[in-house]
C-alpha cells in the first residue's frame, strides 16, 4: 500500500490537504496522457510535406482567389487609384483659378438702382458776412450780421452706374491669367503622367503576381523531390550502403527547401497584397500566366537604340511635360512679382441721376444727369520689404521648378537606361534557357547515378539539385523581367498611352 504524502505546515502558514492514493492515480494518469499527446505530435511532424502544405493552402486565414486579366486589374485601377481621384481634383481647382483670373482684366461693374435718402434739419442761427451797401463804382460793402435759417426736411433720390477697370499693371493682370492657364495644362499632364505611372505599376505587379505563383509551384515541386531523396537515403541506411550523415544532410536540404517555399508563399501573398493596393481593392488575386508558360518565348530584340528612346522621353514623357510646364508658370510668376514695381494705371467711368423727386430720376432722362470719367496713374514707392520678398521668393521658386525639371530628366534618363538593360540582359538569360535547363539536368542526372553506384557523394547530388532550381528559378525570372522592363521601358520614353 501506497502511503499518502504528508506536508508539514510552514510556520505562519495553513495547513494544506493531504493527498490520498486516489490523488496519485489521477496524476499518474495525467502524466499517461501527456506522453501521448508527445508521442502524437512527434508522429504528426513526420507527416509529407505534400500533406503539411495542402493544409496551409486551406487555411482559413489565407485571401481568396479571383481570376482577372491584365487589362482588368489596369482598367480597375485606373478607375478606383486614389491617386487618379486626386489628379483630376488638381484640374478642377485649377480650372476654377484660371476662370477666376480673368477678373483682374475685366471691368468691375456696379449699378445702384435706387438710392432715397430724406435729411431733416432744425433752425439755424449762425454769423456770416451779408451785402449791407452797393457804392457807385460797383463795389458792395459787406457786414457780418446774425443770420437765421428755418428748419427744413429734405429728400434726395439718386440712381448710379459706375465702371472700373485697370488699363495697366506691369503685366501682372495678364500674367497671372498664362501662369492660371499653363498650370490648367500642368494638371492635365500630370493627370496622364498618374494614369501611365499606375498603369505600369499594375503591369509590373500583375507580372510579379505570375512570377510568384509559378516559383512557387517550382519550389513544391522541389520539395517533393527533396522528400523522395530522404526515403531513398533511408533505405539506403537501412541497408548499410550509406552512413547516418548522409541522411542527416538529405533532411537538412528538405528542411531548407521547406523554408524556401514557406518563403515563397510568402511572396505570393505579398505580390497579391501590393497589386490589390494599387487596384484599390483589399481582396487577393489568383492571375492567368498566360503564354509565358512556355520556357522557349523569347522576345525579339529592341528596336530603337538609347538615343532614340532618350529623344522621344524629352517630347512625350507626361512627367517631364508637367515639371516643364511647372518651370514655365514659376518663370511667369517671376514676372508677375517684378511687376509691382511698375505704375498702375486705372480708369473708371460713371453715370448719375440725382433729384429731389423721384420721377425726375427715373423720368425725364435729358435733366438731372451727370457723367464722370476718371483716369489715376500711381505709384507704390514704399511697401516695407514685402515686394522684395515676393520677388526673392518667386524667383527661389523658379530655381527649385528648373531643377525638379532636371532632376526628372535625370531620373527618367536612368529608367530608360536601366530598362534597356534588363531587357538585353534578361533576353539573353531566357535565349540560354533550353540549353541551360538540358545542362543542369544532365548533370543532376549523372552525379545520382554516381551515387546510386557509390562512387558519388550525397553532396554532390544535393549541389546538382540546387544549380537545376537555380537555373529553373533564374530563367522564370527574366521571362518576366523582359515584360516589365519592356513596359517600363515604354512608360519613361512616352510611348506607354492609357
Amino acid at each position: 500500500m501506497i502511503r499518502p504524502l504528508i506536508f508539514a505546515p510552514e510556520e505562519g502558514a495553513a495547513m494544506r490537504c493531504p493527498t490520498d492514493d486516489s490523488t496519485i492515480f489521477a496524476g499518474w494518469q495525467v502524466k499517461l496522457l501527456c506522453l501521448i499527446f508527445l508521442v502524437s505530435g512527434a508522429s504528426l511532424s513526420t507527416w509529407s510535406s505534400a500533406a503539411w502544405g495542402r493544409e496551409l493552402e486551406g487555411h482559413h486565414g489565407l485571401p481568396p482567389t479571383e481570376v482577372l486579366t491584365l487589362e482588368q486589374c489596369i482598367e480597375m485601377a485606373l478607375k478606383y487609384n486614389p491617386e487618379m481621384a486626386i489628379a483630376r481634383g488638381k484640374i478642377e481647382s485649377a480650372q476654377a483659378l484660371s476662370y477666376g483670373s480673368w477678373s483682374q482684366v475685366l471691368p468691375a461693374v456696379n449699378i445702384s438702382l435706387i438710392n432715397g435718402s430724406r435729411s431733416i434739419q432744425g433752425d439755424r442761427v449762425f454769423n456770416q458776412d451779408v451785402p449791407v451797401q452797393t457804392n457807385p463804382d460797383g463795389t458792395v460793402t459787406m457786414d457780418r450780421r446774425e443770420t437765421r435759417q428755418a428748419g427744413r426736411s429734405l429728400a434726395n433720390f439718386q440712381f448710379n452706374a459706375a465702371a472700373d477697370f485697370k488699363l495697366y499693371d506691369g503685366g501682372q493682370a495678364w500674367n497671372t491669367i498664362r501662369r492660371e492657364r499653363q498650370n490648367v495644362t500642368n494638371a492635365r499632364f500630370n493627370l496622364r503622367a498618374v494614369r501611365n505611372k499606375i498603369a505600369v505599376e499594375v503591369i509590373g505587379q500583375y507580372y510579379q503576381v505570375l512570377k510568384s505563383v509559378r516559383l512557387e509551384k517550382l519550389y513544391s515541386e522541389q520539395v517533393g523531390l527533396n522528400e523522395e531523396l530522404v526515403k531513398q537515403v533511408t533505405s539506403l541506411l537501412e541497408n548499410g550502403l550509406v552512413g547516418k550523415a548522409d541522411e542527416l544532410r538529405a533532411r537538412a536540404q528538405l528542411n531548407r527547401m521547406r523554408v524556401e517555399w514557406l518563403n515563397q508563399k510568402k511572396a505570393v501573398l505579398q505580390a497579391r497584397s501590393a497589386l490589390n493596393t494599387t487596384l484599390g481593392r483589399y481582396r487577393g488575386a489568383l492571375l492567368s500566366t498566360q503564354r509565358l508558360e512556355d520556357r522557349d518565348f523569347v522576345p525579339a530584340p529592341l528596336q530603337a537604340s538609347m538615343d532614340e528612346y532618350l529623344a522621344s522621353a524629352r517630347s512625350k514623357n507626361f512627367e517631364i511635360l508637367r515639371d516643364r510646364g511647372i518651370a514655365v508658370a514659376a518663370r511667369i510668376s517671376e514676372r508677375i512679382a517684378r511687376g509691382i514695381y511698375w505704375p498702375v494705371v486705372t480708369g473708371s467711368v460713371s453715370y448719375a441721376r440725382v433729384s429731389s423727386e423721384l420721377d425726375r430720376v427715373y423720368g425725364r432722362f435729358g435733366e438731372n444727369w451727370g457723367l464722370n470719367i476718371e483716369l489715376n496713374v500711381s505709384l507704390d514707392l514704399l511697401k516695407g520689404a514685402l515686394p522684395r520678398a515676393e520677388y526673392l521668393q518667386a524667383q527661389a521658386n523658379r530655381i527649385i521648378a528648373e531643377e525638379t525639371l532636371e532632376q526628372t530628366i535625370n531620373a527618367v534618363t536612368l529608367a530608360i537606361e536601366t530598362a534597356v538593360r534588363d531587357f538585353e540582359v534578361s533576353r539573353e538569360i531566357v535565349g540560354m534557357g533550353q540549353e541551360s535547363i538540358a545542362n543542369a539536368e544532365e548533370a543532376l542526372r549523372l552525379v545520382e547515378e554516381l551515387y546510386r553506384i557509390g562512387e558519388g557523394t550525397l553532396l554532390d547530388v544535393i549541389s546538382a539539385r540546387v544549380d537545376l532550381l537555380k537555373t529553373k528559378t533564374d530563367i522564370i525570372s527574366s521571362q518576366y523581367d523582359i515584360v516589365i522592363a519592356a513596359e517600363k521601358l515604354k512608360h519613361a520614353s512616352g510611348q506607354l498611352q492609357h
